[in-house]
């Protein structure tokens, strides 16, 4: 298996809690045990949205990337489905096929997605249009680069899995299939109501098949523990001024 990381150049945060955070109100209204703050967005109702576009110039974009992090996790079942989806049209056949999904907040304020447990059909790959179309256009250095590949499978258990990894990577990174797969993806953001523009995508193995990140103990209702607080005491301050 393969992993996709996602590098994000932008991410429009008024409009990815407009496009997410209804379906997270639904789940505090029916929440056995909500928290003070879960227990009012769940009064608020279809007035949450609003009141969060609201309090996000209170917020720093830490808080902010946090924030979308959570949101990525409570629906990463349905971003997945989408990005799927997306990938059959170019690649029919679940030719890659897209495990699992997470965000990560990075140093400085900067969010990345992380497609995980990728798997990859070689056989399909190899023989699909886009594939071969993108080895003509490379001309003698595809051919070889098609030829390496094809070589690599049919050698089938005498060629580590690793090897045959890298010959994969080598085809869905090159410059005529990259940017489709990158358009892919943002598609389906986008359909799964994620409002970022993706600057760039690096593959690279994912052995381990490393699973989604979870919630730290403390984390225990609907909404994170850890920025709570933050939350209430931007909606303080925004009712102090108003």
């Amino acid at each position: 298996m393969v992993s996709i990381q996602l590098k994000l150049d932008s991410i429009d945060y008024e409009k990815s809690i407009e496009n997410l955070l209804p379906r997270v109100v639904d789940s505090c209204v029916s929440a056995p045990a909500p928290s003070e703050l879960e227990k009012l967005i769940g009064k608020l109702g279809n007035d949450c949205v609003p009141v969060a576009k609201k309090l996000l110039r209170y917020l720093d974009n830490d808080l902010k990337d946090q924030i979308i992090v959570w949101l990525v996790d409570s629906h990463a079942e349905s971003i997945t489905k989408a990005a799927n989806q997306y990938l059959e049209e170019i690649l029919p056949g679940k030719v890659v096929y897209i495990g699992s999904l997470r965000a990560d907040d990075l140093p400085g304020s900067r969010l990345s997605l992380h497609a995980l447990q990728v798997q990859i059909d070689y056989a399909a790959l190899l023989n699909s249009q886009l594939i071969t179309s993108g080895v003509r256009r490379l001309g003698s250095d595809g051919g070889l680069l098609q030829g390496a590949a094809r070589f690599a499978l049919q050698m089938g258990s005498l060629i580590r899995q690793e090897n045959l990894e890298k010959q994969g990577i080598t085809l869905l990174s090159s410059d005529h299939v990259k940017p489709r797969l990158l358009s892919a993806l943002s598609q389906a953001a986008a359909k799964a109501g994620l409002a970022v523009r993706f600057s760039d995508m690096v593959i690279s193995p994912d052995t381990a098949g490393v699973p989604a990140v979870k919630r730290s103990s403390g984390d225990e209702g609907l909404i994170p523990d850890r920025f709570e607080d933050a939350l209430m005491d931007a909606l303080v301050a925004w009712l102090r001024e108003a």
